[in-house]
């Protein structure tokens, strides 16, 4: 290349590389949105681990199958967050729709559990009377519910993006 072609090369900017918005590369987006969904996927496997509710009667407590089944629901969701940066582009759209259902359904049924708990469900005690019993959320509620939020925004931006 001549010195006066090298210069109109530089000066114009054509010899670096500049990205505009819609021109950075797939992986990038993929990165961030994967990033998403595997910090909600994390939140809800730590938050199983974490205490549940909290009931007003010290006699009741959360059945015990309740916390393997929502730390096997966060290993899933940590795994379709790891899938949406390797995945194939073609089945791209598969795994976020899947990420986008799942946190859904998981966002849910720990919000719908929340407000049950608020509202009170009539059980009877030792003598066959009916009580009144209430549970406040925990902690691990809490993170699950935040964990579903985050993959959830995860799915969703990743189908926007792969829809322009």
């Amino acid at each position: 290349m001549t010195e006066h072609g090298r210069q109109a090369t530089e000066g114009s900017g054509q010899g670096t590389p500049r990205f505009r918005v819609h021109e950075i590369p797939d992986s990038l987006h993929r990165a961030k949105y994967s990033a998403w969904a595997i910090t909600g996927g994390l939140a809800v496997f730590l938050g199983s681990l974490l205490p549940f509710v909290s009931f007003s009667d010290p006699e009741l407590g959360v059945i015990p199958s309740v916390k393997p089944t929502n730390a096997l629901f966060g290993l899933i969701m940590l795994g379709l967050g790891i899938a949406l940066r390797g995945v194939p582009r073609r089945f791209f759209i598969l795994t976020a729709v899947a990420t986008l259902c799942l946190s859904a359904l998981g966002a849910f049924g720990y919000a719908l559990t929340i407000v049950a708990g608020q509202a009170g469900v009539t059980e009877q005690d030792s003598f066959g009377f009916p009580v009144r019993v209430t549970f406040s959320p925990g902690t691990g509620i809490l993170l699950m519910l935040a964990g579903c939020v985050a993959a959830g925004v995860a799915g969703i931006r990743s189908l926007q993006y792969h829809r322009s």
